[in-house]
């Protein structure tokens, strides 16, 4: 699902540029405009602001890509489902990477208090993706 990780990629992106731009006019703002030292400081502190990203992004992400094809664990392995679910052909490769090719698609990837993503500032995304309702999103794309 290359679509996908270049949109979480592009979010965390425009949210570090946008912090490290915050210290540097903090940095700027205190009188010290040409101090590299404090500036590069400021940069190698950022990733301590930030979620934990495995836990809010890519375990909802991947529970849904999970639950599309496998019903649960059974004897430490994926149990593909037996019921009419999986005659309705489940979503492929293909789906998932559809639901990010154009800003239609995205425009139904929203929190669970209803926001759309791609409405909110560039430096707010990477935030709300905590929030993200991927179920919601993959269900409303669809087929």
């Amino acid at each position: 699902m290359p679509e996908l990780v270049f949109f979480i990629y592009s979010c965390a992106r425009d949210y570090v540029n946008f912090l490290r731009m915050a210290s540097a006019e903090e940095v700027n703002a205190g009188g010290k405009k040409n101090d590299t030292r404090r500036a590069s400081h400021r940069r190698r502190a950022l990733p301590n602001n930030t979620m934990p990203f495995l836990e809010t992004v890519v375990q909802p992400i991947y529970k849904v890509v999970f639950d599309e094809g496998f019903s649960g664990i059974v004897g430490g392995r994926p149990k593909p489902h037996t019921d009419e679910r999986s005659a309705n052909f489940p979503m492929n490769y293909d789906d998932w990477n559809e639901a990010f090719w154009n800003l239609d698609s995205l425009s139904l990837l929203r929190t669970h208090s209803g926001e759309q993503l791609v409405h909110a500032p560039l430096h707010k995304r990477w935030e709300l993706l905590k929030d993200a309702n991927w179920r919601g999103f993959f269900d409303a794309h669809g087929k």
